[in-house]
């Protein structure tokens, strides 16, 4: 994973990150947390500002990389397209990421796929959706262990009524 931090090393002799990067893909490579934090810092430079589409996806990074993305997702309010899918955002991380997304208002792509939410976390990322962004293109949660409190449930496991995204 050190490997990781010195690819993200800043490019210039002043330290400073090039200005130019408007779509970075890290995916699939399973870098787990060291990748996750390396990532986490070059997203919290604010010359990365211009950022509109970040693939943060299948990395494995762990519950304390994927709440330091998330945090630092919060710089970069450009973002138009996010994937970070199978990750393991769990509350803590969910919650960072809609303090984040109310940054964005010009989201449109969001994939959280199989990013060990929990029903707290999308509550929150629900309201932060609905008050910040216009309409979303792409909203993918699936494959994250939610479910609705049993007092909401009809005879047939449905919801019949939920102010979650009120």
């Amino acid at each position: 994973h050190h490997q990781v931090g010195l690819l993200l090393k800043p490019a210039a002799a002043d330290g400073s990150v090039p200005q130019t990067i408007k779509r970075f893909h890290f995916h699939n490579n399973m870098s787990g947390d060291g990748g996750g934090k390396a990532i986490a810092q070059m997203l919290a430079n604010p010359q990365m500002a211009c950022l509109t589409d970040l693939r943060f996806s299948g990395t494995r990074a762990g519950r304390d990389a994927s709440l330091a993305v998330a945090s630092a997702l919060k710089n970069n309010s450009m973002i138009t397209k996010l994937d970070l899918a199978d990750n393991a955002f769990f509350k803590e991380g969910g919650e960072a990421l809609a303090v984040a997304i109310k940054t964005m208002p010009n989201l449109r792509h969001l994939s959280l796929r199989d990013g060990s939410l929990e029903n707290g976390a999308v509550v929150a990322l629900g309201h932060a959706i609905a008050a910040v962004c216009p309409p979303l293109v792409h909203l993918d949660l699936s494959g994250n262990e939610l479910g609705a409190d049993p007092e909401d449930e009809g005879e047939d496991g449905c919801v019949e009524n939920s102010a979650a995204f009120a």
